[in-house]
């Protein structure tokens, strides 16, 4: 096989690598255990969340996240619980920070729809809810993040924390008399959640480039 052959199969394969490395993601925020194949959490209780009328005092959760690198946004996963039927439809929107200011529907960046029933018990291991980003925003490092569950209906679900006892800044959001009000900000014991990027298109750009600029020169 010539030289020139075998430097063109180096390219195919570099690219093949590549391009996989972009379908797989890059996770640039994680607090699940190792356990429950990557996505361990804690059992002894888990984040109430629940709307008007479901029998559960109403309550809505915000936690910040800061990705460790910058890109478009892949998937999220978030280890989302049902408690009692009915099930009915949660949201769960990713916001901007907003200077740590109680989220509202102005800075949604993405929003979606998940029903409990599709998920584990709350107080046990299972598979997080997968949120596909449609929209893929990109996440800027070192910048940050909400997360925002809760319901516009009478359903009810939980958010099971992460086992490290991390704590991060988080509101609630309760309803009073008056409608809903957010609580103060505070930190507390983060639930548990992953979030993947796709490495920016430039990279593989200047990865194609360099190798190619190596099969000229051989």
């Amino acid at each position: 096989m010539s030289t020139n052959r075998i430097w063109a199969l180096v390219l195919v394969v570099a690219v093949a690598c590549s391009t996989a490395a972009l379908a797989d993601g890059i996770t640039v925020y994680n607090n699940f255990g190792p356990g429950n194949d990557g996505f361990e959490v804690y059992t002894g209780w888990s984040w109430m969340i629940a709307g008007v009328g479901s029998g559960f005092d109403p309550v809505q959760n915000a936690q910040w996240f800061s990705p460790s690198d910058s890109g478009p946004l892949s998937d999220i996963y978030i280890a989302l619980r049902r408690v009692i039927p009915p099930y009915k439809d949660m949201f769960v929107r990713l916001c901007a920070n907003n200077n740590f200011e109680p989220p509202t529907e102005a800075n949604v960046v993405e929003e979606w729809l998940v029903n409990p029933a599709t998920l584990p018990f709350a107080g046990s291991q299972g598979a997080p809810a997968h949120l596909v980003s449609a929209l893929q925003p990109t996440l800027e490092a070192g910048q940050s993040y909400v997360i925002w569950v809760g319901f516009d209906n009478n359903g009810n679900g939980a958010w099971a924390p992460n086992i490290f006892n991390e704590y991060v800044p988080r509101r609630q959001r309760t309803y009073e008399y008056s409608g809903w009000q957010w609580q103060p900000l505070g930190d507390a014991r983060a639930g548990a959640l992953r979030v993947d990027i796709v490495p920016e298109p430039a990279s593989l750009a200047l990865l194609l480039c360099g190798l190619l600029t190596v099969v000229r020169r051989r």
